[in-house]
């Protein structure tokens, strides 16, 4: 009877348990359902959308210290059967692709130091290197090989860089993403189910139009007018007083009448809602796309449909380093640009020795024209002027040459 007792007790307490497993799996699948239908309502993706954004540019720290590095190289090609482009002009394009452009920029904001070197080469050999470094309202030149000493000016670029706080440009950013919040929540948002790629996916569409564009602009700018944090911050960084803040704020502004309805649409797919593309279209045209293309890979382009073929693709390979190319096509002409970005924020500069430098006008002539000396002499500077010279004489008009004459496009053609 005892054992009865207790597997009755027994059975009870799993029963109990069986309910409350039931209770919660019932109340997690609720969740998910309600979390699943919030977040695929359009309004909230747009919202989600904007604070990924928000978070990704807001949250990263705005370093005082930094130095970019740009490596860029140009591919001008002509379609094969095109004849709207001469022979010499192909020439110089194969010059052109020929060439790569380096950059580096350093900038040390707290000190107003900044550096900026210049390389230019032609087929891997070097065509001149250049480096300018900013400090006490003065501009040095290193002309590397080409001269022995620095070469110096006295400029005052203390207006273009004067130090903004951080702190103040980070209430700007966050005021101004609260105020796109009050304007989304005055929007026109549509949602229907479409194919991208060969898979289903959602496209969220806000559409602005002239019922809704005066409603959503006076609930940013209510919004901004409203805010002491944004208008004390303009202040500080414009160097404006607060009422002139104020009053640039409430002057009159208004939207002008929209001819054609404007269209942002955001692709989301699956479960939680993932971004795969976003659109700005115009009367359901659309005319500039972003689509993710891997998880670190995404495409910029201008449809084909408007006669233009535009396509920037961008991989992030680090979170400091990124890849970009693009290429436009149009009249049977292809240009196109490959630039590698990297960003190095511990970069310790190494200042150059100042003693040595002279002003520019002290420079003699005989040093002018042995720097150009030394620049003509340079492997591909040879090379660069040798690929010129190929290149018929017509093809470059002389302005001596009376026959000469802009004509209108309408005349040329």
């Amino acid at each position: 009877m005892e054992e009865m007792e207790k597997f009755s007790d027994l059975t009870e307490k799993k029963s109990h348990k069986g309910i409350v497993c039931g209770l919660l799996i019932v109340l997690l699948l609720g969740l998910i359902g309600f979390g699943y239908y919030y977040k695929s309502k359009p309004e909230v993706v747009f919202k989600l959308a904007a604070n990924r954004a928000y978070k990704g540019f807001s949250v990263k720290q705005l370093k005082s210290k930094s130095k970019v590095d740009l490596d860029l190289a140009f591919n001008v090609k002509a379609d094969e059967n095109s004849e709207a482009v001469e022979e010499d002009a192909k020439k110089v394009f194969d010059i052109v692709n020929d060439m790569l452009l380096k950059l580096s920029i350093y900038e040390d904001d707290d000190n107003n130091i900044y550096k900026v070197d210049i390389e230019a080469d032609y087929k891997n050999k070097e065509l001149v290197a250049v480096d300018a470094y900013y400090e006490n309202k003065k501009v040095y030149l290193d002309l590397n090989d080409l001269y022995d000493k620095l070469i110096y000016d006295e400029v005052d670029l203390e207006e273009f860089t004067k130090k903004v706080d951080k702190d103040d440009i980070k209430v700007v950013i966050d005021e101004y993403y609260k105020a796109l919040n009050k304007a989304l929540d005055k929007g026109t948002f549509t949602t229907e189910k479409v194919e991208l790629n060969g898979s289903k996916v959602t496209k969220n569409k806000l559409i602005i139009n002239n019922d809704n564009k005066d409603e959503m602009f006076n609930a940013l700018m209510g919004y901004l007018r409203n805010s002491d944090k944004l208008i004390k911050a303009l202040s500080k960084i414009t160097e404006m007083e607060v009422s002139e803040v104020k009053d640039m704020l409430n002057s009159e502004m208004s939207v002008p009448e929209l001819q054609q309805s404007i269209e942002l649409s955001v692709y989301t797919k699956g479960l939680m809602s993932k971004v795969v593309k976003a659109s700005v279209g115009m009367d359901g045209m659309e005319i500039l796309t972003l689509s993710k293309v891997s998880d670190k890979n995404y495409e910029l382009a201008i449809p084909k449909s408007l006669g233009v073929d535009f396509k920037c693709n961008i991989n992030e390979k680090s979170a400091n380093n990124a890849a970009i190319k693009c290429s436009l096509s149009a009249e049977g002409l292809t240009m196109s640009y490959e630039m590698n970005v990297k960003v190095d924020d511990n970069y310790k500069l190494e200042k150059p020795n100042l003693e040595k430098a002279i002003s520019y006008e002290d420079v003699k002539e005989e040093d002018t024209a042995d720097i150009m000396k030394k620049l003509t002499e340079k492997d591909g500077v040879k090379d660069l002027l040798e690929a010129f010279s190929a290149i018929e004489k017509n093809f470059l008009p002389q302005v001596e040459d009376e026959s000469f004459e802009i004509k209108p496009i309408e005349e040329a053609e």
